[in-house]
């Protein structure tokens, strides 16, 4: 029974012909061969086939190998078996050294293909289904156990599944994404805070998520309705709910969409950020409501301090705060944390004054720099926090005043129509 694999090269590859054709591994090299290339010079032949065609970086070539079962076959028929495959795969137009290695239990071949054919200088498209049917159909000449069909393209469906459910969340994603964004820059920003990482080449964006390697092409994995075009015409013309603080929250793709009230409790947020939330919504930080609510005096001037309200909003969520207590708590590690930074900030002024070399100096001056960027970010999350512990109360009298009055207006316009 033989089992295939192959995987590319990119950096180097002569080290993987010395390994492929290891004289310790081959039996002094007498099961290392040559197609389109002699064993011995394979490395100088294949460069100036790179070079002739201006194909030096990227893909540099294909390692693989066909490994069979115990001793179900001699040294002699296992490089005959290789030397046939290879022939078949890619003797026509590529260069290939095919070594046969004898010191294991499993005689196996190893095989080195270039990646640029010396016919044309077209790439080589290497298709792995392709090279185990090729496998099996030479090992059953010469009466071989091959893998069972039907689990080997049980697996090869099952990847194939896994992959359209990946490319089915990608699709929703985007779309999520559409929905939120107000212009393109904000589309981008949105898949980026879902995981994504996005290349733009040509005008047209490819995709991915990790752990996945690949990017996928959106235009050409699901239509032109995911162009350039349709998406930023579907960005100006979509209307939805935005999601407040989107960074925070379960995101589109990663749940079933069962029915509305389970996205909803998705999205519950709890104590001084729920509070945060909803002064944000009244100030029309995000408006929800297609008509603006009716403020009152108070609220009138709580307007300007909008800023303010939604980044302490997003400090609640960065940090998981949720009561005054915590803000306490994280506010005195933050005084202690900054005093900290200022003594080892210290520290590097007076290393800076014994500087021997410029190296050194520049060194201890982006460390000085970094230390400074801390406490920067450490200063303005004191501010917030001392805005939140003097602006809670406030804020919920401000909203019950709100409710007082829409109850008063409700209860007047019952009145009228009851007379």
């Amino acid at each position: 029974m033989a089992t295939t694999k192959i995987w590319k090269i990119k950096n180097r590859f002569d080290n993987v012909i010395d390994y492929v054709s290891n004289k310790d591994k081959t039996d002094n090299k007498k099961y290392v061969s040559g197609l389109n290339c002699l064993p011995e010079t394979a490395f100088k032949e294949m460069s100036i086939v790179k070079k002739q065609y201006n194909k030096t970086n990227g893909i540099l070539g294909f390692h693989a190998y066909q490994s069979f079962k115990g001793y179900e076959v001699t040294s002699n028929e296992a490089h005959e078996i290789g030397i046939r495959l290879a022939e078949e795969l890619w003797g026509n137009r590529f260069q290939v050294i095919v070594a046969t290695h004898t010191n294991t239990k499993n005689v196996h071949n190893h095989f080195f293909i270039n990646s640029v054919s010396f016919v044309d200088g077209k790439d080589n498209k290497v298709n792995y289904a392709i090279m185990r049917r090729t496998s099996d159909n030479i090992c059953k000449e010469y009466e071989l156990q091959t893998l069972e069909e039907k689990s080997f393209y049980k697996n090869i469906s099952n990847r194939y599944a896994r992959s359209s459910k990946y490319l089915e969340c990608i699709r929703v994603d985007i779309d999520y994404a559409i929905s939120q964004a107000s212009i393109y820059n904000d589309f981008t920003k949105i898949l980026t805070k879902m995981g994504y990482e996005l290349n733009h080449e040509h005008n047209k964006m490819s995709i991915r998520k990790p752990p996945y390697k690949r990017y996928t092409r959106v235009e050409k994995t699901f239509g032109e309705e995911y162009s350039r075009e349709s998406i930023l015409f579907r960005i100006k013309h979509t209307q939805a709910f935005k999601v407040p603080f989107l960074e925070c929250h379960t995101l589109t793709g990663r749940y079933k969409r069962k029915n509305k009230t389970s996205i909803r409790n998705k999205l519950k947020a709890k104590g001084l950020r729920a509070l945060y939330y909803y002064y944000c919504y009244l100030l029309k930080v995000f408006p929800k409501q297609k008509y603006p609510p009716k403020y009152s005096k108070a609220m009138k001037e709580e307007i300007k301090k909008m800023d303010n309200y939604s980044n302490s909003a997003r400090f609640l969520v960065k940090y998981n705060i949720t009561t005054l207590t915590e803000i306490k708590e994280y506010k005195s590690s933050a005084i202690n944390k900054i005093v900290e930074l200022k003594g080892l900030r210290e520290n590097l002024w007076r290393k800076h004054k014994r500087i021997k070399t410029d190296e050194e100096g520049q060194f201890i001056c982006s460390e000085i720099q970094k230390l400074a960027t801390k406490i920067d970010e450490l200063n303005k999350d004191i501010k917030l926090c001392n805005f939140i512990e003097d602006n809670t109360l406030k804020m919920k009298n401000s909203i019950k005043e709100i409710s007082e009055e829409e109850h008063n207006i409700k209860v007047k316009n019952k009145n009228r129509y009851e007379r």
